[in-house]
């Protein structure tokens, strides 16, 4: 059932994606356009790409955490070779990443209901600001979910390494 769920999510995010990333590259191609051929101004444009680039950059990230390929900056396993070591620090890295991302997931389900609470809207199409910042509560609550299945991740991994190195032993 969750592997289900999860392929519907990534089916859902995948197309976000697709949508989002056609409609900035036309929306900034068409205000370049009206504004060095035309010499005319495409008002409120920044708004439209704001809102598409937050569902772009946001979706995006919760699926790179999702398939583990957001940017990371890990040099441990090059200096410690203990397998035991390794498990432990990514133990507690993991850890760090769920307490982290459910902050933040806590602070900007708290920002979207703070937009619908004030009726937030935006300058030039007076649309509700609520529709850009909802990806960031969605992406920062699939990153908790991701989270939480890293550190389970971490700890099964610790424990099978525990168990190898049992084994060597005896």
């Amino acid at each position: 059932m969750l592997k289900k769920i999860d392929s519907i999510i990534e089916w859902i995010a995948n197309w976000i994606l697709v949508i989002t990333g056609i409609a900035v590259c036309i929306l900034i191609f068409s205000g370049a356009v009206l504004r060095y051929v035309f010499h005319t101004d495409f008002y409120g444009s920044e708004e439209l790409i704001l809102v598409a680039a937050f569902w772009l950059y946001f979706v995006g990230s919760a699926m790179a955490a999702k398939h583990e390929t957001q940017i990371k900056a890990e040099m441990l396993d090059m200096f410690v070779k203990n397998k035991r070591v390794l498990g432990i620090a990514s133990i507690i890295k993991n850890i760090i990443n769920l307490i982290m991302s459910a902050v933040a997931t806590v602070w900007s389900v708290q920002y979207v209901m703070w937009n619908i609470t004030m009726n937030v809207k935006s300058n030039v199409f007076r649309f509700p600001v609520v529709y850009a910042v909802l990806p960031i509560a969605i992406s920062f609550f699939l990153w908790t979910i991701y989270c939480i299945r890293d550190f389970i991740n971490a700890i099964r991994k610790a424990q099978n390494n525990m168990d190898e190195m049992g084994e060597e032993v005896e």
